[in-house]
Parts: C-alpha cells; sequence; structure tokens
C-alpha cells in the first residue's frame, strides 16, 4: 500500500487485525497467525515494530495451547493406562483369589474322601467282625436249640413214664380201698 501510494492504509490496518482477534476468538490460531503476521507486516510498514511482539505471543499462546493440548492428551492417556494397569491387577488378583479358593476346596474335597475311605474300611472290617460274632452266637444258638429239643423230648418220654408209673400205685390204692369199702 506504501508502495501504491494509498491514501487509507489505517482501514486496511485495523482491517486485518479485526480479522486476527475475529480469529483468535473463534478458536483458529492458525488464522489468526496469518492475518496478525499480514496486519504487522503492513502496520510495520507504516508505523512501528511494536505489533512484532503481539505476534510472538500470538506464536507462544499458540505454542502454549498446542503443548497443553499435547500434555492434556499426554495426561488422559497416561490415566487410561493407570486405569486400565489397575483393572488388570484386580482382575489378575480376583483370578488368583478364585485360583486358590478352588484349589482349597479340591484340597477338602480330597482330603474329605480320603478321610471318607478309611472310616469306609473301618466301618467294614467292624460290620465283618460283627457279623463274623453273629454267626458263631447263631450257630450257639441253634446248638442251645437241638439241645433244648432233645432235652424236651427226654422230659417228654420222662413225664410219660412217670405219669404210667405214678398212675399204678394209685390204681392199686383205689382197688384197696374200694375193697374196703365194700368190707366195712
Amino acid at each position: 500500500l506504501v508502495q501504491t501510494g494509498c491514501s487509507k492504509p489505517q482501514q486496511f490496518i485495523d482491517f486485518y487485525q479485526t480479522l486476527s482477534d475475529v480469529h483468535e476468538k473463534s478458536g483458529n490460531l492458525p488464522e489468526a497467525f496469518s492475518w496478525m503476521k499480514r496486519y504487522v507486516a503492513l502496520k510495520d510498514s507504516f508505523f512501528t515494530i511494536d505489533r512484532e511482539r503481539e505476534i510472538a505471543q500470538l506464536e507462544i499462546s499458540f505454542e502454549t495451547q498446542q503443548k497443553d493440548a499435547e500434555n492434556s492428551s499426554l495426561k488422559e492417556e497416561k490415566i487410561n493406562q493407570t486405569l486400565l494397569i489397575r483393572q488388570r491387577t484386580r482382575i489378575a488378583l480376583i483370578t488368583g483369589v478364585a485360583v486358590l479358593f478352588f484349589m482349597i476346596i479340591t484340597l477338602q474335597l480330597y482330603l474329605a474322601r480320603k478321610k471318607a475311605r478309611s472310616i469306609n474300611l473301618v466301618l467294614e472290617s467292624m460290620v465283618k467282625s460283627r457279623t463274623d460274632e453273629l454267626e458263631e452266637i447263631n450257630e450257639e444258638l441253634e446248638q442251645t436249640n437241638r439241645e433244648l429239643i432233645h432235652s424236651n423230648e427226654e422230659l417228654k418220654r420222662f413225664a410219660f413214664i412217670a405219669s404210667h408209673a405214678l398212675k399204678e400205685p394209685l390204681r392199686n390204692m383205689g382197688g384197696f380201698l374200694s375193697l374196703i369199702k365194700k368190707r366195712l
């Protein structure tokens, strides 16, 4: 504009500054930076170098925002990784506890079965010994039963013989009594 001899350079300077401000407020920092460069170049050609500082600040602001965005994304990534590590640690811990729990249950079942087998063996031997004892007692009872049957048969014979032997003297006495009664 200086070379062309334009009479209203301040309007262009203000226009470039306004465009830069609008883009900066809308968050479009690269475009704001571009317009600010044009603004400074134009203003420097007419006025002073003070605006170079503003450009530097915009660059710093832009770089700071980029660094902040990078830092934010890195922080988020770190948080996500920390959460993932915690989650995996919890899963590993829960899995370990579950495996330990199942191992304890399996051991308890094994010991219970082993104890049940030993108890069954003891009970089987007790049942066998009691069965043997009962068989012996049963044999003794059968022997005693046979002896009682034999003894009862002998007692029946004795009673029959004794009754006949006792009846004969009574009959004789009855006969003598009836003879005495006839004489009297």
